[in-house]
């Protein structure tokens, strides 16, 4: 039997180049293969990332729930600060008309107590010179008894 020599240089040739291609293919599955096994693992991270993230997510949105929470409970205290404040301030200017009013009164008071003290030193003064007036005097009291004296009997007179 014969064999022709040109086809099998032409199946040699064209079995290497299938080889090569095969081979060529071979590494591009390989590259694949590992692109894949990066990506999964990259999915693995990125899914973990998004899970923290979700978890994040929820505590800030506690967080945010619970400072909400403080600033209503804050806002309410600070409404009722400032009514108190408000009734503070007004009895504090009640207390202030008040203590003008005592001012006012207490200067009056004062004037008082002097007019009254000026009586009471001119009544010290109208009863010492009464009993003295006898020692310095003695004429002119001894008049001023009798006529008073002779005044109470004419009144006493016109009783009976």
């Amino acid at each position: 039997m014969k064999v022709d020599p040109v086809s099998t240089r032409i199946y040699d040739k064209d079995s290497a180049l299938w080889l090569e291609k095969e081979e060529i293919l071979k590494q591009k599955i390989f590259a694949l293969e590992e692109d894949i096994k990066v990506s999964r693992s990259e999915a693995v991270s990125l899914a973990t990332l998004f899970k923290e993230s979700l978890n994040s997510l929820a505590s800030a949105k506690n967080k945010i729930e619970k400072i909400d929470s403080i600033n209503e409970s804050l806002r309410t205290n600070n409404a009722k600060l400032s009514l108190s404040l408000k009734s503070e301030s007004e009895r504090t200017v009640d207390l202030h008309s008040n203590v003008d009013l005592l001012s006012a009164g207490q200067d009056v008071l004062r004037w008082r107590l002097k007019l009254k003290g000026f009586f009471v030193y001119i009544l010290a003064t109208v009863i010492l010179g009464t009993l003295l007036m006898p020692l310095f005097f003695p004429d002119i009291s001894r008049d001023l008894l009798n006529s008073w004296y002779g005044g109470m009997l004419k009144l006493r007179s016109i009783f009976e």
